[in-house]
């Protein structure tokens, strides 16, 4: 009798072993549960001597080198990266952990993305990192139950669920630093925008207000705050794409804006529109201090906002570091850049545009 009880206790074990390898296997395409070890166990070590990355995905191909000035994108010839994007890759590979070990199975692997990057279905990206970090990881499909990634070694069968989103990008425009400038309107001393057929577009700082220059007698501004997107066009300036100005026909531009700055810093901008697209160049200059600095003129008629103006005295400001301009022109000279619309139309703004017929 008790032969008998521990026979049938020992069939009961192993069918509830059965049962839970059943259900393991029921989580994901040949998914077996694992420890929660380090992917690249080695990987934090040799962060700091990593100075190239690349991502495959079928004709695609990133290339990301560090430079003396820091990451830049080959596929664009040589623009800065966005190294904070690089950063967060990097950390997130070196402590990424394996959650569960997936499919051993090639046919299986579409499921995951984790096939190879030159698949016909369900490719993977291949991220490649030379020695001494060594890297050779096929990124597959985020995993939105678990927060974390698909993954497979190249040249190896076992895929993974680790638990970190790695993000591989899809461009080379995914890897650009986006960040032209970035401008505090306040900083904003003086706006002149000339358009190619003569007409010019002048707005003097006075005090805390954008103004006018040269209204008409039967015109005043359409609305209060109506020539601040003027002032904001350099802040927070993002490009779309970037090709070197030498590759872009500079010819007559739409509008020339010289952007007059409390440091001294003249940023001039040329806009054009080419077909759907919008571009424009950059360059910056110590200009001579302006007339309106030296005095504090009253607010042309036509500008009236019905607000009082409570700036006060404006602070004395530090006129910006001849070495730096020069360091900031020869980058910004060297590029063409194609920007968003809206920021587009803040560069070629007419008179009309922020005026309205006089009421009594």
């Amino acid at each position: 009798m008790q032969a008998r009880t521990l026979i049938l206790l020992a069939v009961a074990v192993v069918a509830a072993l059965a049962a839970t390898m059943l259900l393991e296997r029921k989580s994901g395409p040949d998914s077996v549960t694992t420890g929660g070890g380090l992917l690249y166990p080695t990987l934090t070590a040799n962060l700091n001597s990593i100075d190239r990355l690349e991502l495959t995905r079928g004709d695609q191909q990133i290339r990301l080198e560090k430079s003396d000035s820091g990451w830049v994108v080959e596929q664009k010839s040589g623009y800065p990266a966005d190294s904070g994007k690089i950063r967060q890759l990097l950390l997130r590979l070196s402590e990424a952990r394996i959650l569960e070990a997936k499919t051993t199975n090639p046919e299986l692997y579409p499921r995951l993305a984790v096939a190879e990057p030159d698949a016909a279905e369900g490719a993977g990206t291949l991220l490649e990192i030379a020695a001494p970090a060594d890297v050779r990881l096929i990124v597959g499909d985020l995993d939105g139950r678990a927060g974390g990634t698909y993954v497979r070694r190249a040249g190896e069968s076992q895929s993974y669920l680790v638990d970190t989103e790695i993000d591989t990008g899809g461009t080379p425009l995914d890897w650009l630093d986006r960040t032209i400038m970035d401008i505090d309107s306040a900083s904003v001393r003086e706006v002149r925008i000339g358009h190619a057929d003569g007409e010019t577009l002048t707005l003097l700082r006075v005090g805390g207000q954008m103004v006018v220059a040269g209204v008409p007698a039967d015109r005043e501004l359409s609305a209060p705050g109506s020539t601040q997107p003027v002032a904001r066009l350099l802040s927070a300036l993002r490009l779309d794409d970037v090709i070197p100005i030498g590759e872009f026909d500079v010819a007559d531009p739409e509008a020339t804006v010289d952007v007059h700055l409390d440091d001294g810093r003249k940023i001039t901008v040329r806009a054009w529109r080419r077909d759907n697209e919008r571009w424009m160049t950059f360059d910056v200059a110590l200009a001579p201090p302006l007339e309106t600095e030296s005095a504090t003129p009253e607010v042309p008629a036509g500008n009236e906002t019905g607000e009082d103006d409570e700036s006060g005295d404006e602070p004395e400001t530090v006129r910006a570091d001849p070495e730096t301009v020069a360091e900031q022109d020869a980058f910004l000279a060297g590029w063409a850049y194609r920007v968003p619309v809206h920021k587009y139309d803040q560069a070629v703004r007419r008179m009309e545009d922020l005026l309205k017929p006089v009421t009594d």
